[in-house]
């Protein structure tokens, strides 16, 4: 029995990942997504070492425009590459955190990156 119930709620999150696909709303899900990662960006850009001592170095001005670009770009990109499953559960309070928090993480870095080689002479 329990087995069954495995099985039928597997495959209704998979049906209900599709069907998220295929709606209209798509776009303003999407959207969520990126406004809910770009918070996430946020916290963890914060918490991050080098990060905080560019934010010093740099003005409030320079700070927050860096902050803009990186975490547009992680928000973007992170969304850009959401699986069906990964938009049902950040849909999913229960597993919302988790999945932003996994999903940011995989691209900071590399924005983080972006922005800097974008932003800052190195010579």
């Amino acid at each position: 029995m329990r087995n069954r119930i495995i099985m039928l709620s597997m495959a209704l999150v998979l049906l209900s990942a599709c069907a998220l696909q295929q709606t209209p709303d798509h776009t303003a899900q999407t959207g969520l997504v990126q406004s809910l990662l770009d918070a996430e960006c946020r916290a963890q850009l914060n918490q991050r070492q080098e990060w905080q001592i560019m934010a010093a170095l740099a003005g409030a001005e320079k700070k927050a425009r860096w902050e803009r670009q990186v975490c547009t770009c992680v928000s973007s990109e992170a969304a850009a590459k959401l699986s069906a499953a990964e938009m049902v559960a950040v849909l999913n309070p229960a597993t919302r955190q988790q999945t932003l928090s996994v999903l940011a993480a995989e691209t900071v870095s590399a924005c983080l990156q972006k922005m800097v080689v974008k932003n800052i002479p190195t010579h």
